[in-house]
């Protein structure tokens, strides 16, 4: 909604064609790995990023968690 990128950051191991098929890998197996693939994504962050633009993220991130911790 506000325009600001983000993706997974973190896809596991276990998750991946080859490792799931070759082994029969599964989430059961790996819940930690699971869980943080789940919980986990990327935010905008690159060595020419003005001052402005990061604290545009971070007041993002910011009303994301003042919205979610209200009830």
């Amino acid at each position: 909604a506000r325009g600001i990128g983000y993706s997974v950051h973190y896809t596991p191991l276990h998750r991946l064609t080859y490792w799931k098929e070759r082994y029969g890998l599964t989430d059961e197996r790996f819940p930690i790995a699971s869980a943080y693939g789940d919980n986990t994504i990327s935010l905008p962050i690159f060595s020419a990023m003005k001052e402005a633009e990061i604290l545009e993220v971070v007041d993002a991130v910011r009303s994301v968690f003042a919205r979610n911790s209200n009830p």
